[in-house]
């Protein structure tokens, strides 16, 4: 009896930890992985091919062995951060934000245009626009994505920034590309307003929660490579994104189809007024400043 006791101990506490698999590989991998150290002996009763096929799904980690234990660690690898499940992604919403500019305004529309890159990670998502011409300028708040961006992209002009706290790029961009930053920020507001009073477009795509109403914000810490730099993220409802949007006098079109959908990213998804939020609810607009009438975009 008391083996058995102990065998369902050991089967719940495996089952706690695949559970916490699942809600935070993608987000949260670090803290996983520090509390799956702590516990060897529960994790060792993981079956090794559920986890090897959830690795094998999610894309974007390694697999290392810890020597003579029987326990198996999956950890991101720094040379694949942002590519695997990133690569599909990317694709497609560099296609439906160019379609979307090519359709109105032409061809030849990023050839020469002030383009300014938001979070730009390694910058190869802004770097599909300066190969259309655009004169382009990554950001990030982290000097070592910014390394990478140099690297690869020596032409590219790149700035160091802190969004939850400055906006150090003055105005006159033609195209502001705010891509899977906004829930890495305290509050969506701030970088919104400066980024609306900036550009005369703005292309503004995040993670959202599960709300119709229009002021409705959750907040939570976040870390990882790709995560908040500041360690507190939020996730504004879709209303309150087109709230903050309105306020600032921008007109905007929420992407309504699923062009940019890819794996967990999901963007085409129907609110049900939950107030809750997983991994891969998003949305995307493009907004623009008002016209005067006969100006040109």
């Amino acid at each position: 009896m008391d083996q058995q006791i102990c065998q369902s101990k050991e089967e719940l506490a495996a089952s706690e930890i695949l559970r916490a698999l699942f809600t935070e590989l993608s987000h949260d991998r670090q803290v996983l992985f520090e509390r799956i150290d702590r516990n060897l002996d529960a994790v060792a009763n993981v079956n090794r091919e559920l986890l090897t096929a959830l690795v094998q799904q999610t894309g974007d980690l390694n697999l290392r062995s810890t020597g003579g234990s029987a326990t198996t660690f999956y950890y991101a690898a720094e040379s694949e951060s942002f590519a695997q499940h990133y690569d599909d992604w990317r694709r497609k919403r560099v296609a439906t934000i160019t379609r979307f500019y090519q359709d109105r305004y032409g061809a030849d529309f990023f050839a020469g245009k002030r383009v300014l890159e938001l979070g730009c990670g390694y910058g190869d998502l802004g770097a599909e626009f300066a190969k259309l011409g655009a004169d382009l300028t990554c950001s990030d708040a982290r000097p070592e994505h910014l390394d990478v961006v140099r690297k690869r992209y020596p032409e590219v002009k790149v700035v160091q920034a802190d969004l939850d706290s400055e906006w150090p790029f003055g105005d006159g961009w033609d195209v502001v590309l705010h891509l899977g930053l906004l829930y890495h920020l305290r509050a969506p507001e701030p970088t919104m307003r400066w980024a609306s009073q900036s550009a005369t477009h703005l292309v503004l795509e995040t993670e959202v929660c599960d709300s119709t109403d229009p002021r409705f914000i959750l907040r939570m810490k976040e870390s990882g490579y790709d995560q908040a730099h500041n360690g507190f993220g939020c996730r504004p409802s879709t209303g309150c994104v087109e709230t903050i949007l309105t306020e600032c006098g921008m007109q905007f079109e929420r992407l309504l189809d699923g062009s940019c959908n890819s794996g967990m990213h999901v963007y085409d998804w129907q609110e049900l007024n939950t107030g809750a939020w997983r991994h891969g609810l998003r949305r995307l607009w493009f907004a623009c400043a008002p016209m005067l009438p006969g100006s040109n975009a």
